[in-house]
């Protein structure tokens, strides 16, 4: 059985899990820039379900802190039963008398919630709250190509989930969103993306005439043929949107009060959104040259864009790909006070 990338480990029934197996040894706990549920793997337990009931209850009460045991078939895991479980059981009336004696197989969560270990940690704490009131607090078991990799508690995930909020929000604080030029492969999620643009939405606009207006590009033809439109508004051989996955271009209404403002106050709200998430962004410029050509008129209608909008500025985004930027120091002077 492979419990980790480097290592291969036989499976010894009653034996912790990661007894042998050092952590190190693990793939980095990030997907994209979201942290997966193998991040949070907790030491366990694995038996057979022929394994008697008393003998399951000693091993978790030898093991201590040790509470949920992973039953595993054909080295598979195929049920989990956790101290709770047993005493909820055996607290009732005969409940001893009837199954003490028994396999584990007779009382063992038969469905335990499985999560491969590269879910983000959100998507498995949905998943846990997904399912039935009384089986809301049990452990995940974690999976790589259904071979058990070991079992997360929920009180870990939340409290984990917790930690990335307040971080998030200390980023905000902090002022550190910086403009990012380097990108790994993966493309952002789509939940991301939509609080990213739903941030740029509830940007303010003069009147509240919202006249920004956003296009989302991520179709790969379609970045190259920006990327060569904006290149040569710039007259340089290069990528001006540095490979990212996604790029967002922002127009705005001309017949509103103040189109140019609406759209970089919008795109502000996306930058600082992006980077509260974790994803990198910058500027890039030249959207207004690129969209009064021919060609960029002929791409807006074909998206469907009618009116007369101007281009005003574009993001790109994506998960950074090396250390964060420093800031430069900023300049003197910067605010007179009256």
């Amino acid at each position: 059985m492979n419990y980790s990338n480097k290592e291969e480990t036989t499976l010894e029934i009653g034996t912790p899990l990661f007894s042998d197996v050092p952590r190190a040894n693990y793939e980095p706990a990030f997907e994209g820039g979201s942290v997966r549920i193998d991040g949070l793997i907790e030491p366990t337990m694995c038996i057979s379900p022929e394994m008697p009931v008393r003998d399951a209850v000693k091993l978790i009460q030898d093991r201590e802190p040790i509470n949920a045991i992973v039953v595993v078939s054909e080295e598979k895991p195929v049920g989990l039963i956790s101290s709770l479980h047993i005493e909820r059981i055996l607290s009732k009336q005969y409940g001893v008398d009837l199954f003490y004696a028994k396999p584990v197989s007779r009382i063992m969560d038969g469905d335990p919630l499985q999560v491969e270990a590269n879910t983000p940690i959100d998507v498995a704490a949905d998943l846990a709250m997904k399912r039935e009131k009384s089986k809301i607090f049990d452990h995940l078991i974690v999976t790589r190509k259904d071979s058990l990799v070991g079992i997360v508690s929920v009180p870990k995930i939340l409290e984990t989930l917790a930690r990335i909020e307040r971080e998030r929000r200390q980023r905000i604080f902090r002022l550190e969103r910086r403009s990012i030029r380097k990108f790994k492969p993966e493309q952002i999620r789509e939940d991301e993306l939509n609080a990213i643009l739903e941030a740029g939405m509830y940007a303010p606009s003069g009147g509240n005439q919202q006249s920004a207006l956003f296009v989302v590009i991520q179709d790969k033809e379609t970045l190259k043929k920006l990327s060569a439109m904006n290149a040569a508004v710039l007259g340089e051989d290069m990528d001006p949107y540095y490979n990212a996955s996604t790029l967002v271009l922002v127009f705005a209404d001309r017949s509103k009060v103040t189109p140019v403002e609406d759209a970089s106050l919008a795109l502000g709200n996306m930058f600082n959104a992006a980077a509260s998430l974790g994803i990198g962004s910058c500027w890039v410029h030249r959207t207004k040259e690129m969209f009064e050509t021919e060609e960029g008129k002929d791409l807006l209608k074909q998206w469907g864009v009618t009116g007369d909008y101007i281009g005003v500025g574009s993001s790109i985004l994506g998960y950074p790909d090396g250390e964060h930027p420093k800031a430069a120091p900023r300049k003197d002077n910067f605010v007179i006070r009256v």
